[in-house]
């Protein structure tokens, strides 16, 4: 009889605790959906291919492809120019029968389709030289005249700016990752940290004095703004000089990067702590403002996404700053090509602040 009157106060407990039923029964499926979203329409990603001289039958027969976009070049310029300025996933250019691609990697998913495209075209052409060369030789046998040596066809060459053909998939994500671990740690201790002084009673005392709330708030943000900037300092020099990630760009732009979104998930975790009562109910929060931001970092692509869910990817903090890490890293971008996702960033941080120091003000008793 114990048992049960311990279980149905405990069922009475969850009951009455919404939070909790939504966590267990909403949030699996916001991220299963998420998810179907998204790899369901893996397959309709595009990428663009810069040809560069190429013979113009195998340019007709990329044409026909519905995965690839291609941009034709007229001026002579370096491989890594033309992908960068251009915006392609990969460059093709030709001398007699040697085909050289030169692929940005950037995007795993979309290196494999330039390949694949490419490996039916060059299969194709070879096919289509085969029968023609077979036609030539049944009319000379009959001809009795001497059969001329075939060209086993084009070769194909491959290079990559950012990693290499057989890369890991922790190469693959390492810059969004970096973005992400760092975005995920300042949250749940800057959020934790500051429901642990409200709950001991604090952040109360602070509240009564003179103290004005913006001036708590940004004494909070400086004080995890700088354990954030360590921590930063130390993903990002162990990815690159330990684990030995390949970084195209500016070390210090990185940094930069990472910085700015911690600074975002700190003015996120405050404010998400002044709603919960717990450190369990700070939990609560991450399935719900954490791991569908990971869905949108740049891990997948989502430029085949529905248009909702494309407009839903940029109302979320990790869209940018693994936009931003993702061009820097692995495309070599400067300060001027991520500027836009900079911008945003620290449109949230501003926002996320202003917030905090309204949500205080439901704490002051006096």
């Amino acid at each position: 009889m114990r048992i049960i009157a311990i279980f149905k106060r405990i069922m009475t407990e969850l009951r009455r605790d919404k939070r909790t039923l939504a966590i267990v029964f909403v949030a699996p499926l916001l991220i299963l959906t998420l998810l179907f979203a998204i790899l369901q329409n893996s397959s309709s990603a595009t990428a663009r291919l810069g040809v560069y001289q190429v013979d113009q039958t195998i340019v007709n027969q990329l044409k026909k492809s519905d995965n690839l976009h291609l941009v034709t070049l007229t001026e002579r310029k370096s491989a890594k120019e033309s992908l960068k300025q251009y915006n392609l996933s990969a460059f093709v250019t030709q001398k007699e029968n040697r085909l050289t691609v030169t692929y940005q990697n950037a995007d795993t998913s979309l290196t494999g389709i330039v390949k694949s495209d490419l490996a039916k075209t060059v299969s194709t052409e070879q096919m289509a030289k085969l029968k023609s060369a077979l036609a030539k030789t049944t009319t000379l046998t009959k001809s009795d005249q001497k059969m001329p040596k075939f060209n086993s066809g084009m070769k194909i060459n491959e290079n990559y700016i950012y990693g290499k053909s057989n890369s890991s998939l922790f190469i693959s994500i390492a810059p969004v990752m970096v973005g992400f671990f760092v975005f995920f740690f300042v949250f749940l201790i800057s959020g934790i940290s500051l429901l642990h002084e409200r709950t001991t009673g604090t952040l109360n005392r602070l509240l009564i004095s003179p103290v004005k709330r913006f001036e708590i708030v940004s004494a909070y943000t400086l004080a995890y703004g700088a354990l954030a900037m360590v921590q930063t300092v130390i993903i990002v020099s162990y990815v690159f000089f330990v684990l030995g990630v390949q970084n195209q760009g500016s070390f210090v732009l990185v940094l930069a990067i990472n910085i700015i979104l911690a600074l975002v998930a700190l003015s996120l975790g405050l404010l998400v702590s002044t709603f919960a009562a717990s450190e369990f109910q700070m939990i609560q929060f991450i399935p719900l403002l954490i791991v569908p931001q990971i869905f949108f970092s740049g891990i997948f692509n989502i430029s085949g996404m529905n248009q909702i869910w494309q407009w839903v990817a940029k109302i979320m903090p990790l869209y940018y700053g693994g936009e931003a890490l993702t061009n820097v890293i692995k495309k070599g971008a400067s300060i001027g090509g991520v500027g836009l996702d900079l911008a945003v960033l620290l449109g949230f941080v501003i926002i996320l602040l202003l917030l905090n120091i309204v949500g205080l003000k439901r704490y002051r008793r006096v």
